[in-house]
């Protein structure tokens, strides 16, 4: 396992355990959740329609917005919160194509090539919400040129890991052809389900 992932794993069971501490050492329970109104109706507050999307934290920010509440109700420190904020930016890995938040532009090295433009255009053509098969079609080039530059970039990290002993053939063999597929949805600018 890598040590990134690691760190993710154990701060994530440390947030748990504490949160599940400070709900023990308060007393608190679940049917405690329930509220009384004047007429002795109980309802449960969870049940309710008053939240809009406008109370979810903003994209990105679920972390925070999670480890300020345990700030408020005591069961961390703010130093604390402030540690696990960094630990967990500080491991999270890097996006690639079709994965992660966004558009996943983040290897763009080999399509750029091929589009004969730099990965800084093409990151800004993608961003301007141009698909890759749309600059590709703008400059003259095959589709197909593009998917088989960024099929071929796939295949030569998928190469490293057999060769480190992270994956079998077998497995990088069909890590690669679920890849293609999904390259293709991501050079048209559609989703595979």
């Amino acid at each position: 396992m890598k040590p990134n992932r690691l760190a993710v794993y154990g701060l994530t069971a440390g947030l748990l355990g504490g949160g599940a501490a400070g709900l023990l050492l308060t007393g608190s329970t679940l049917a405690s959740a329930q509220v009384s109104d004047v007429t002795g109706t109980v309802t449960d507050p969870a049940a309710t329609t008053d939240s809009t999307a406008a109370d979810k934290p903003a994209k990105g920010e679920w972390a925070k917005s999670v480890l300020d509440g345990l700030v408020a109700k005591g069961t961390i420190t703010q130093a604390q919160a402030d540690e696990i904020l960094a630990a967990l930016n500080a491991a999270r890995p890097a996006q690639r194509p079709g994965k992660g938040h966004g558009r996943g532009f983040a290897k763009l090295d080999a399509a750029a090539k091929v589009l004969g433009m730099s990965v800084e255009d093409l990151r800004s053509a993608l961003e301007g919400g141009k698909s890759l098969a749309a600059v590709a079609q703008e400059k003259g080039i095959d589709v197909a040129k593009v998917v088989d530059a960024l099929v071929a970039e796939f295949k030569a990290h998928l190469d490293q890991e057999v060769a480190a002993g992270i994956h079998t053939q077998a497995e990088a063999d069909q890590k690669l052809a679920d890849a293609r597929t999904r390259l293709e949805a991501f050079v048209n600018g559609t989703t595979t389900s």
